[in-house]
This record gives C-alpha cells, sequence and structure tokens, in this order.
C-alpha cells in the first residue's frame, strides 16, 4: 500500500466525506493551476536549502544585519527569477505571466530571507565565528518545503529547525487559529511531521509549531509518546472510512459554504 498523503488527515478531519468523494468518486475540483503553482514552488525552497551552506560559508567578517540580509535577498532572488523564468511555459498555460507569478511567490521567500539572515547575525554577534566554523557551529539551521516519507505516510513540511539533538517541525497556515491551541486538522499534521520528522533525522522531537500567518500566532503543539499511536489509529480509520459506505454531510454547515467541493457534493446519493 502507498503512503497516505499527510493532507489526507487534515481533509478526513475536516469532512470525512470531501475526503471520501475526493479518493473514492474522483469527485475534485479542477486543481491543474494549484498543481503547476505548486511545483515551481517547491523547486524554489529546494534550490534555498541548497545554498544555504555556501551563503553562510561566505560570511568572512562581521557584518550588520541589514548587510547579511541583502546577500540571502539578492541570492534567493536571482534563483526565484531563474527557475520561474524556466517555466514560463508552464505558467502561460495556466494563464499565469512570470512576473505576476514572481510578485506572488516572491512575499514568502523574502520572508525566509529575513528568518535566515536574522537567525545568522544573532548567532554571529554571539559566537564572533566566520566562514567554515561558522556553518558547521550554526544553530538552528533550516529547511524549507522537506518531502518526508514512511511506509505509512507522506508529506511536505513547510519548515524544520535542525538542532544538534533535536528537529522542530513548523506548518505555516493562512488565516486565524482558534481562540487556544490549534485548530484539529492542524494538530495531526503538525503530529504527522513530528513522527515523520524524528524517523528522516534520527533526532528526538520535543514539539512542533502551527504559524498562523494572518494573526501572526506560534501556537505550539506538544509531543509525547502517544501521538505515533494517534496517528496510526487516524490512518486506519481513514481506510476503513474509504473502504466503507458515503459518509453523511458534517453537522457544521459553515464547513460547506465555503467547500469547493460543495455543488458536486450535494448531488451525490449513496
Amino acid at each position: 500500500m502507498e503512503p497516505m498523503p499527510v493532507s489526507w488527515i487534515s481533509t478526513f478531519l475536516y469532512c470525512k466525506r470531501k475526503l471520501y468523494l475526493e479518493q473514492t468518486r474522483n469527485l475534485k475540483v479542477s486543481n491543474e493551476r494549484y498543481i503547476v503553482k505548486e511545483e515551481i514552488r517547491h523547486r524554489i525552497f529546494n534550490e534555498i536549502n541548497s545554498v544555504d551552506e555556501e551563503i553562510v560559508k561566505s560570511i568572512k567578517s562581521f557584518k550588520v544585519l541589514e548587510e547579511i540580509e541583502m546577500i540571502f535577498r539578492k541570492r534567493y532572488y536571482s534563483l526565484a527569477h531563474n527557475i520561474i523564468k524556466e517555466n514560463d511555459f508552464k505558467l502561460a498555460e495556466i494563464g499565469l505571466k512570470v512576473v505576476d507569478f514572481f510578485h506572488e511567490v516572491w512575499s514568502g521567500v523574502l520572508k525566509e530571507a529575513q528568518l535566515r539572515a536574522k537567525n545568522l547575525f544573532v548567532f554571529i554577534s554571539r559566537e564572533k565565528i566566520y566562514s567554515d566554523e561558522l556553518w558547521s557551529k550554526l544553530v538552528p539551521k533550516y529547511l524549507s518545503e522537506v518531502s518526508l516519507e514512511s511506509d505509512k505516510l507522506k508529506g511536505v513540511v513547510d519548515r524544520i529547525e535542525i538542532y544538534p539533538g533535536s528537529v522542530v517541525p513548523i506548518e505555516l497556515k493562512f488565516g486565524k487559529g482558534p481562540k487556544e491551541g490549534v485548530w484539529p486538522g492542524d494538530r495531526a499534521q503538525v503530529e504527522s511531521y513530528m513522527v515523520l520528522s524524528s524517523a528522516e533525522f534520527g533526532k528526538k522531537v520535543d514539539y512542533g509549531f502551527v504559524n498562523y500567518l494572518e494573526s501572526g500566532e506560534l501556537r505550539k503543539v506538544p509531543n509525547n509518546e502517544f501521538v505515533p499511536e494517534f496517528i496510526d489509529g487516524l490512518i486506519e480509520n481513514i481506510n476503513n472510512t474509504l473502504e466503507g459506505n458515503l459518509p453523511d454531510f458534517v453537522k457544521n454547515k459553515n464547513k460547506c459554504t465555503r467547500c469547493p467541493l460543495k455543488e458536486k457534493c450535494y448531488g451525490v446519493k449513496e
């Protein structure tokens, strides 16, 4: 059996019926545009991850934050521009101009440059080390858009912070979180990535985070010994649901009003 996408878990907790219709009846909203954009975006962040070592090792003397940020910005700008330009024909096929997609992607790339530059500046200011030694001792190191896979699960986590003895997965979510904690689907998603990243990096994962971008809040999701069992139980429940009868509509009709599958869903009978 193929590993289950982590996204199925959050969809299942949001609406079992939606996941069932998508996966067993193939009732999906056309997502070609989304797939093309995500493919290019993922490649950009893969390249960003691959050049961090080179950028950090190029710092051979003290620089102020603005100088370090500009080094990251220039390199990331060049990477993003070249990759998007190479894929101009794909963007044209989905009706997007190169310049428009660049502006859409750049805000996220810029935030990544600022995050990594600030982390590097703080570390340099404290440790007073540079070049190869700086890279070898830099804590934390960041990875973005990281593909993770086991025999049961697979997915792409937005960011991972790497420390000497641990890793911290972070999911970025547009919108706001609940008054307290995180939404159930977001929690399960982060918990899935805690299980996957621990196996991938061979390090402990004490917690993860959901970063709600609209409100600017970073909500902590603690790990414990029951999380793997909980995720395994969800995977089993999802498989049983997909092999069974069509689930009923959700009780919270507010979910239906925002669902892109609404019209098709209402027309389906057992």
